[in-house]
């Protein structure tokens, strides 16, 4: 592999640096055209590799599993670490449509920051649309989507499903199955007297489980569930809800985020 050269001036002092590195060795030499003493230069290039390497990490990939019209795509992070399967109608990101008068990165990280971890946030030109947000996960978008499509300003709508490019340096094989619940789960409800009946009850019996119900004290109308038996789904937990708090009307509860174990059984069999 051939050897890659840059340069580079660096604030050390009028210095101009050669960097050349050997990635098949993982060798890099660097050459000063000034005398630099050896702890200014350890600190400055610490910086940048620390910096360099935080960048890195952050980054993440959708690539396609099996063909790329199954609309199946796994997030790939540090080191190719599976961070999660997105079915054809999930999407992490998020468009932002009917924009406030001088909406900015900042006022939209605001609004949207309270559904979930904000990967990106980023404004398009030309477009329109103001631009899009990209969460940590599906369920956090999905939420997001949910609790502003009535919103006058700021709405969110789900990325279309589009087709993910193939990792051809990559295959992996995947068991598919239900990831075990955590113990937790986040509810959404619509009626401020079905949430504070929710809340005054303590207590829930879901799926022969006694589970606690109290208020969420970073999100309004949302309830949080500790003690969930590993094995639930959304339904169980609606249905326990409803007939607990003697509610006919389902669209009273608008969402429902059970927080799973992270880990996806993958093993990379080609690299």
């Amino acid at each position: 592999m051939a050897r890659r050269t840059g340069v580079a001036q660096l604030p050390l002092s009028s210095a101009v640096f050669t960097v050349e590195a050997n990635p098949e060795r993982g060798e890099v030499e660097v050459f000063s055209t000034d005398r630099v003493t050896a702890d200014d230069f350890k600190e400055t290039f610490a910086a940048i590799i620390e910096k360099t390497t935080y960048s890195l990490e952050k980054q993440e990939e959708e690539v396609a599993v099996g063909n790329e019209d199954s609309g199946v795509r796994a997030v790939l992070g540090a080191g190719g670490q599976v961070v999660e399967i997105l079915m054809p109608n999930q999407s992490r990101k998020v468009f932002i449509h009917q924009p406030a008068d001088g909406a900015t990165e900042e006022s939209i990280r605001q609004k949207f920051e309270q559904f979930g971890t904000i990967i990106d946030c980023k404004k398009l030109h030309g477009m329109d649309v103001w631009g899009y947000v990209i969460f940590g996960s599906s369920g956090e978008a999905a939420e997001a989507v949910e609790r502003t499509k009535a919103d006058d300003r700021d709405k969110g709508q789900l990325e279309k499903p589009r087709r993910a490019k193939q990792n051809s340096a990559l295959k992996a094989r995947l068991s598919w199955f239900r990831r075990p619940c955590t113990g937790n789960a986040y509810v959404t409800v619509t009626s401020p007297d079905f949430f504070l009946k929710c809340t005054k009850m303590g207590v829930l019996q879901v799926a022969g489980t006694t589970v606690k119900i109290e208020e969420d004290t970073v999100k309004k109308n949302r309830l949080l569930l500790t003690g969930l038996p590993h094995e639930i789904t959304d339904g169980l937990i609606k249905e326990s809800l409803l007939i607990a708090g003697k509610e006919t009307d389902e669209r009273i509860v608008t969402f429902i985020n059970i927080l799973r174990t992270r880990a996806v059984e993958a093993r990379k069999t080609t690299w």
